[in-house]
């Protein structure tokens, strides 16, 4: 079966540039226990679970630990907006309204709901999914002495967009005389990345009280699609004469495994049938490293710095270039013609080539972390341990964002060594203000873990913008 291209990147890119027509990331979450945790992992993560953060915390893992689908899988996703909850929805799109006496009124908007509307995508217009799994890891320690050695695999899905403020302004106010709309504040990037990662850590004792853990994580990497807007400078304006001016200029890139069987609009025919495998051929590789630091205290405090994904991917199989630059003008709306060319303003026809090869950076990222053991400070019997930490990603990379995140968290183990509830708070970043649940069963063999970085979207549904879980399982021998 094949896949016709034609439209496809227009409707991705722009999130509907025309009406008609974005846990794992870098700063995400990539497990369970951080998902809980709001994202105050960077100094807390251990084993298995510091890859992909912080893999300095790798040597914390004791003897040898395995990840794999049973008895649970490891994954954890999100996906929704940052800007558009559900009683937004049910606002403005509703399809009846109730009046005083309790009959079912169709909903029509006046002029400050529409505003009010408009004012909704001038505080985010971001939509994001991010999925990230772990299919297989394995940790070893042969000694303290020596370190920590572990190999992963994972996928990491994931697309974010910003829907341009002009989309919601046309919609409400139309194109009255002298209007201008821009969509120069779209934005989408989406990809598909599997990663096989090499890590090694090792702890150097200072003394009794004090040690230094150093990391790093190599990978390996198959990008199996990519989608991105590279820039964009379009608008539409309706002269005092009524007479609609439109120009649309804006570049983008993607690649797709042969094994998708995508067709671009631009090729006369293709050879590449869809042919569904579990190991795709890569539309391009690539490079990464994460290097990670972390110093004990007391064996109460610890701090920890890391820098994730440093690198970057070249793209090389179906890779194509779009560069859309034109210009319509209308004077008569009721010429099929002059319509036509309106529809088709942003449309890739005609404006793609193939092109060797591309390459984009790797979602780059750094992160500090603090943590305080207050049952070892304090000589509890039960585990409780609070962590902050600080993320900032360094580019706008599919999972990736450079606003600042500051997070918050607690753990708790209020029966020794089976059960743990987690939670904690994050704000800033992507999604603004997160407020994260979990719990952990561990069981010494194995542990089970579950929770999610958006419960105060469970707590409050009509107010929840974003929908997120996580779940993995941990066998440590």
């Amino acid at each position: 079966m094949k896949n016709n291209f034609k439209y496809i990147i227009p409707i991705l890119l722009t999130a509907a540039l025309s009406i008609n027509a974005q846990i794992g990331g870098s700063v995400g979450l990539p497990d369970a226990r951080s998902s809980s945790m709001a994202g105050a992992y960077t100094a807390v993560s251990e084993g298995l679970y510091s890859i992909a953060v912080n893999p300095a915390n790798l040597s914390k893992s004791k003897g040898i630990e395995l990840i794999m689908p049973l008895p649970l899988p490891s994954f954890s996703s999100v996906a929704g907006s940052n800007f558009f909850s559900l009683s937004d929805y049910n606002y403005y799109f509703g399809t009846y309204t109730v009046d005083e006496n309790g009959k079912k009124r169709g909903r029509y908007l006046n002029e400050a709901d529409k505003q009010n509307f408009i004012d909704l995508f001038g505080k985010g217009g971001g939509v994001s999914v991010n999925l990230f799994v772990r299919y297989f890891a394995l940790a070893v320690t042969p000694s303290e002495s020596f370190g920590a050695l572990a190999f992963s695999v994972t996928d990491q899905i994931a697309a974010d967009g910003k829907i341009p403020t002009g989309i919601a302004e046309l919609l409400f106010k139309g194109n009255p005389p002298n209007s201008r709309y821009d969509f120069n504040d779209a934005e989408f990037k989406s990809w598909w990345l599997r990663k096989y990662s090499f890590s090694y850590s090792r702890e150097f004792r200072i003394s009794e009280e004090k040690s230094i853990g150093a990391g790093i994580s190599l990978h390996l990497i198959n990008g199996l699609f990519y989608a991105g807007l590279d820039e964009i400078d379009s608008e539409i304006h309706t002269d005092s004469l009524g007479n609609i001016r439109g120009r649309a200029n804006y570049s983008a890139k993607s690649a797709f495994s042969p094994n998708f069987g995508v067709e671009y609009d631009f090729e006369n025919q293709s050879s590449y049938e869809e042919n569904i495998s579990a190991f795709p051929e890569p539309a391009g590789t690539g490079f990464g490293a994460d290097f990670g630091l972390s110093y004990r205290h007391n064996r109460a405090f610890t701090f920890a710095l890391a820098i994730t994904d440093i690198g970057a991917i070249e793209w090389n199989k179906r890779a194509a270039q779009f560069n859309v630059s034109r210009n319509v003008y209308i004077d008569d709306v009721s010429e099929e013609a002059q319509r036509d060319s309106l529809t088709n303003l942003f449309s890739t026809d005609g404006a793609g080539k193939s092109v060797d090869k591309f390459s984009t950076p790797l979602a780059t990222a750094l992160r500090f972390g603090a943590s305080i053991d207050l049952a070892n400070l304090l000589k509890l019997k039960n585990k409780l341990m609070i962590a902050a930490g600080y993320a900032q990603g360094l580019n706008k990379m599919p999972g990736n964002t450079t606003s600042p995140r500051f997070s918050i968290g607690v753990e708790w183990m209020p029966f020794e060594s089976v059960f743990s509830l987690r939670s904690g708070m994050a704000f800033g970043g992507w999604a603004k203000f997160r407020w994260g649940l979990g719990i952990g069963l561990d069981f010494g063999l194995f542990e089970l873990n579950a929770g999610t970085s958006n419960f105060q979207n469970i707590a409050s549904p009509s107010s929840g913008k974003m929908i997120s879980i996580a779940v993995d399982s941990r066998w440590k021998f």
